[in-house]
């Protein structure tokens, strides 16, 4: 009689873990990023069970929620710098599901090293995680480098990195800055393909905080990007692509031909 009766207790005790089945699925857009680049995790929820899955700011469900968590390469997790929920409200009826889009630089500082990042949810009192994804954070391989200063009082110093980086059998161009003293992350650019056939080079305008950066795209095409670089971080101004010869890729081919189709326009 004692036996039948552990038993049934512990399929009472299971019952909810029968009732609450859910199916994640999550991905990054990329595998590896460059230093201070936005970091998008995808990740989606679908409630297979009986029990509704709901996250709102009802006193009933206030334990209910969707955490984040990154571990780096010490084994050591990450804490978010910013306060609050990263999923403010779901709610999910049996079979539903729903999709979700975090940029994670936006909640977590992603110095240069390897991360794992998973997420878990907690409704009704358990707990479910979602498969473990991995990626990492670069400094990128440097090919030229340009300062100025953004501010004179108080002074701050800016350098502009302009590095490349091989992903998805590509190798593209960034532009990361970097602030001295620090004054919080710049977001890091992708400016687009690169060919290393000959150094690029970034080179200033006449005007403080404006620069040219000259790259070669393609073997017969060159690109001239313009930034504006403020207190307000940098950005792209203007882009110029020119055709040139497959026989002279230089830099300096580069500048007359985007300077000459500019001039053609006018």
């Amino acid at each position: 009689m004692y036996k039948k009766l552990l038993f049934a207790s512990l399929l009472v005790a299971a019952a909810p873990l029968f009732a609450q089945t859910v199916s994640f699925s999550i991905s990054l857009n990329h595998q590896s990023y460059v230093l201070d680049e936005q970091v998008e995790l995808t990740f989606r929820i679908k409630n297979l069970g009986v029990t509704p899955i709901n996250i709102s700011d009802y006193e009933l469900f206030r334990d209910n929620r969707v955490e984040i968590e990154i571990i780096d390469q010490s084994r050591q997790v990450l804490k978010p710098f910013r306060e609050g929920r990263i999923i403010e409200a779901l709610s999910l009826e049996k079979d539903e599901a729903q999709a979700f889009r975090v940029p994670l630089c936006d909640w977590f500082p992603l110095g240069i090293g390897h991360y794992q990042v998973r997420v878990k949810l907690y409704n009704a009192g358990l707990r479910f995680d979602s498969p473990i994804e991995m990626f990492d954070v670069v400094p990128g391989f440097e090919l030229a480098t340009a300062s100025h200063h953004v501010s004179l009082r108080p002074a701050i110093e800016r350098t502009l990195h302009l590095v490349y980086w091989a992903r998805e059998n590509h190798e593209y161009a960034f532009l990361r800055a970097e602030d001295n003293p620090p004054r919080g992350r710049i977001r890091t650019m992708l400016l687009g393909d690169i060919m290393r056939v000959k150094k690029p080079s970034i080179e200033r305008k006449g005007a403080d905080g404006v620069f040219y950066v000259f790259r070669q795209v393609t073997r017969d095409t060159l690109s001239r990007t313009e930034i504006i670089s403020d207190l307000d971080g940098i950005r792209v101004a203007d882009v110029k692509h020119a055709v040139e010869s497959a026989s002279s890729p230089m830099i300096d081919s580069l500048r007359e031909a985007v300077e000459r189709k500019a001039n053609e326009k006018r």
